[in-house]
This record gives structure tokens, C-alpha cells and sequence, in this order.
């Protein structure tokens, strides 16, 4: 997967007002006190001149609170452009309740990052490649009460993953009935040169499967927000690029080439590697 792009001043405010012109939908990812919220909205004005940026009313994802936004809170925004994920960090200045295609005003970001979109697809895990699991409910916040068995959680078998989120499949009686849109948490090594990572996540669905089991659908939240968290959306796609590559080798008669490694992005060091979470 490429790396992450810091667009030059022009190519940031060209994208900005390219998808003002096409009414582009967004989203807005807000940290509360003990999570993250994400919100659907659309880019429908912006004043270069003056430095701002308009929203229409941001509608929470299933399962969320709808946050008060005030003067000076930071948001995450991100909308697509062509094949890549744009990505700025902004400060809002004004809300109205009112003004529904100007819900949030937001200040014109200092920078706009962007990522190929297909570190968004969701890739299987290899056949041959057990990956193993842990969720659970409340975030990373309860990670010291997991590892000290203070704290339920649930272990299963990773399905599939990527820089957007992951599925993993669960006994039934695992099943600690997380509900959806509440913050959780996942631990898990996809591959052995990544190492272990630990992330917050948003619970999306159950869905029965055969055999007495049931598939986790989780969605990775807050990766945008911070400098750590965009070089994890990085390692997130590379190994959500190892896994379709050796899913297409795996699938080949000839032998397959030999397995490559997926190294950490620079200067990022995984120990355990958590990603700056919400104020707590």
C-alpha cells in the first residue's frame, strides 16, 4: 500500500472545494470521554477567504450518541477523493440548529493527509494463517483489567481485516452481547512482523453462523486523529495487502513465491502499539 500523502496548500484546497462542488459525503469522528463517535455529514460550503469550512447536520452511525459540539472542540474529518481517503484534522468554530446545510462550521484545516482506498477493502485471512482474537466491551481503557482476568472479554478467530475494521468468528456461548454502535476494543497480531496491536473499535453486528458459531463485525474508529493512529492505518493496509496476496498465490499451482515481510511504517515503534485514544 502507498504511504500516507500530506497534499501541498493548493492540492488541500482544491480537494476541499472540489467536494464542496460535489456535495461529497463525509464523516466526522468526535472523541468523548471514554469514545469515539462517528457522524455521516456532507462538505456543503467553504470560505477560503475567511477560512471556514461547512456541514451539513451530522447524523450519529446506529447505536451512538449525538455529541454537543462547541467552539474549539477537534474533529476528524475524512471524505473520499477519487481512489484515495482524505483525511484533516479541524477545530470547530461555530454550530446552529438551525442552518441544516451549515449544522458545523469548521476551521479550514492547516493540512490534508490522504491514503489509497484500498487499505479499505477487506481482505480474508490466508488458508494456512490462524489468527487469534480478543474483544471486548469499554475500550482500551479496560486493557489492564483484561490482562488481569478483572474484565469479560471474548476470544475467536480472526476472519477478516482492514484499515476500516475486521470480523471474527465466535462460539455462541462466547458471545458476551456487546450492542451495537457501543466502544470495544481488539487485540489481536495479524501477522507475526507486525506484532501485537491493540485498538479501539465501535461493535457493528452479529450475524449467526453455522455450526453454533456467530460472526463479530467491528469498526476501527479515531486512526485519523492522530500522528500515531495514521501510521496504523498504514500497517493496517499492508497487511490487509499481504493477505490478498497470499490469498492469490494460495489459489495458484505453481509455488507460491516466498512470504515477504511487512514491516512497521518509519519511526514507528509496535510494542504492544496503541494508537492515541479519546480523553478519558
Amino acid at each position: 500500500m502507498g504511504q500516507l500523502v500530506t497534499f501541498a496548500a493548493a492540492v488541500r484546497d482544491e480537494a476541499i472545494l472540489e467536494a464542496v462542488e460535489k456535495q461529497t459525503p463525509a464523516v466526522i469522528t468526535v472523541p468523548l470521554a471514554n469514545r469515539w463517535t462517528t457522524l455521516k455529514t456532507r462538505i456543503t460550503k467553504a470560505d477560503r477567504a475567511n477560512g471556514v469550512i461547512a456541514l451539513s447536520n451530522p447524523l450519529p452511525e446506529e447505536g451512538q450518541p449525538v455529541p454537543t459540539l462547541t467552539p474549539g472542540h477537534c474533529v476528524s474529518l475524512s471524505f473520499r477523493r477519487g481512489h484515495r481517503k482524505c483525511m484533516a484534522m479541524c477545530v470547530v468554530v461555530t454550530t446552529s440548529e438551525t442552518e441544516l446545510d451549515q449544522a458545523i462550521v469548521l476551521r479550514w484545516p492547516e493540512e490534508v493527509l490522504a491514503v489509497q482506498r484500498r487499505a479499505y477493502f477487506r481482505a480474508p485471512v490466508p488458508t494456512g494463517l490462524a489468527v487469534q482474537a480478543r474483544v471486548w466491551r469499554g475500550g482500551r481503557a479496560k486493557r489492564r483489567l483484561v490482562a488481569i482476568g478483572k474484565w469479560p472479554s471474548v476470544v475467536g478467530q480472526l476472519v477478516d481485516c482492514s484499515a476500516g475494521g475486521m470480523r471474527l468468528d465466535v462460539e455462541m456461548s462466547a458471545d458476551c452481547e456487546m450492542q451495537v454502535g457501543e466502544p470495544v476494543a481488539a487485540e489481536f497480531s495479524p501477522l507475526k512482523e507486525v506484532g501485537q496491536i491493540c485498538l479501539d473499535a465501535n461493535f457493528r453486528y452479529r450475524l449467526p453462523q453455522a455450526g453454533g458459531r456467530v460472526a463479530l463485525g467491528l469498526q476501527f474508529v479515531g486512526l485519523e486523529s492522530s500522528a500515531a493512529g495514521r501510521q496504523m492505518l498504514l500497517v493496517l493496509g499492508q497487511v490487509s495487502a499481504e493477505y490478498l496476496r497470499r490469498g492469490h498465490f494460495s489459489g495458484q499451482e505453481e509455488e507460491p513465491r516466498e512470504p515477504r515481510t511487512c514491516p512497521m511504517p518509519a519511526n514507528v515503534q509496535n510494542i504492544a502499539h496503541e494508537p492515541a485514544g479519546p480523553a478519558r
